[in-house]
């Protein structure tokens, strides 16, 4: 069962993927997939299998099915580098659809939004909707409730007596609410518990608050 948030006046779910579903406006909205990451990293010599490359794509694909949103929206981060030899892959994927993307630029998006577009994947450097505003990069101090990505938060927990585990998670500080990485091969960063508000961890296929 995903759990159910109140922010910024609105309801959401928090998906042991990493993603959010927002009931009302039926979307999905999710950061940091990093697609062609491992093309990306096996061009330049590291030993990854191949199949890595395909479980982003599991994952999104039972994202759709699960909720079966009118649109995607991904704050950032969708691609991670150059068009290489996992684009063909994105591309099919995209035309099986019948959702409507639409991408806020992150970093790392660095290809030419005419190829983004030319897959009627609507490009943007930021969205409002009903009073949240959504960006890649996350800003603390800002009065603005927004939900963005970037960080690829994760927190260090003591799993038993002894064990600890860094585990993804979502979490909130003022007016922000941060999303973990969507994408199989992401890295992440730390962040300690007294410093945000309110943090949900993902663990065992589930969301939990702590």
């Amino acid at each position: 069962m995903s759990p159910k948030i109140r922010f910024a006046s609105q309801d959401f779910e928090l998906d042991a993927s990493g993603a959010l579903y927002w009931p009302s406006q039926k979307a999905v909205i999710l950061s940091d997939i990093h697609l062609g990451k491992v093309a990306h990293f096996r061009k330049h010599g590291t030993a990854l299998p191949t199949e890595a490359q395909y479980e982003n794509y599991h994952r999104l694909t039972k994202l759709i099915e699960r909720y079966k949103p009118q649109q995607m929206l991904i704050i950032g981060d969708l691609f991670h580098s150059t068009i290489n030899s996992e684009w063909p892959v994105f591309e099919r994927f995209v035309r099986a659809q019948q959702t409507q993307f639409r991408l806020i630029v992150g970093n790392h998006d660095i290809i030419d939004p005419k190829r983004f577009l030319a897959l009627n994947i609507e490009v943007l450097d930021a969205l409002t909707l009903h009073n949240i505003t959504f960006s890649h990069y996350p800003d603390h101090e800002s009065e603005v409730y927004r939900i963005s990505g970037h960080l690829h938060p994760a927190i260090r927990l003591r799993i038993g007596s002894a064990e600890k585990r860094t585990l993804k998670c979502f979490y909130i500080k003022n007016k922000q609410f941060v999303l973990p990485s969507f994408g199989y091969f992401t890295g992440n960063t730390r962040i300690q518990q007294p410093e945000v508000d309110q943090v949900y961890v993902i663990a065992e296929g589930e969301v939990i608050a702590i």
